[in-house]
């Protein structure tokens, strides 16, 4: 299995837009290989976008 772990920063302004754009990959929740993603924001960086896909 292949995981990958995610740190971007993103501007406040566009988090409300980076979320949604994220909530998109469950699109490919069917197809060969791809298991899944999560993330969160970060605590002590609360720009900071943490995903994990696997």
């Amino acid at each position: 299995m292949l995981l990958k772990w995610i740190r971007c920063e993103v501007e406040e302004e566009k988090k409300a837009l980076f979320s949604a754009a994220q909530e998109k990959w469950c699109d490919l929740k069917g197809c060969p290989g791809f298991l899944g993603q999560i993330g969160g924001w970060n605590i002590a960086k609360p720009q900071e976008a943490c995903i994990l896909a696997f």
